[in-house]
């Protein structure tokens, strides 16, 4: 061989190695950023679910709810999350066709949300825990709650003069905002 043909060889694997250290280096650089990022996300998944896993570990461990389901305990908890809120903690049991006899006694009773609105017993109205308890939301159970309003009780017995009152107020209210 000749000197030059020598010396292109060697700077043909001297370039080699150098672009092959490169290439390994990206590698490790990318992984590197992947792990970081997939850290973040993980991270901040944690700090977005902390409360809903917090609540639904702390209620299994208690064996409140340990027949229910997950996202039963989350829609349960949000809607508490609601009610504490705007400071109600009564609720009352949906009713519908085709009823266990685990959740017939239940059905379109008002209780009080101890559970998720950190409502305290009235005396008037059973909490809800005991009612999981007894077996209300069980697995595969179609109940679900709503907030209850007293205030709201009569209302089907309004007149019909309290009716347009009524009427007649929001009217004034809507054409209040039209005209401006």
């Amino acid at each position: 061989m000749k000197k030059q043909n020598v010396e292109q060889y060697i700077y043909k694997i001297t370039l080699k190695k150098r672009s092959m250290k490169f290439h390994i280096i990206l590698t490790f650089l990318t992984l590197g950023i992947w792990a970081f990022f997939y850290f973040l996300m993980k991270l901040s998944y944690k700090i977005n679910n902390k409360n809903s896993e917090q609540y639904y570990s702390d209620y299994k461990k208690n064996k409140i709810i340990n027949s229910m389901d997950y996202g039963t305990v989350i829609s349960l908890q949000r809607d508490g999350k609601f009610r504490q809120n705007i400071g109600k903690c009564l609720v009352q049991v949906t009713t519908h066709g085709n009823t266990c006899e685990k959740c017939k006694k239940w059905e379109g009773k008002i209780l009080t949300d101890d559970l998720f609105s950190n409502g305290r017993y009235d005396g008037n109205h059973q909490l809800l825990s005991e009612a999981i308890k007894d077996g209300l939301f069980h697995n595969g159970c179609r109940h679900g709650l709503s907030t209850y309003y007293p205030e709201l009780e009569n209302i089907e017995n309004e007149t019909e003069e309290e009716y347009q009152k009524d009427l007649e107020y929001i009217n004034k209210k809507i054409n209040k905002i039209l005209k401006k």
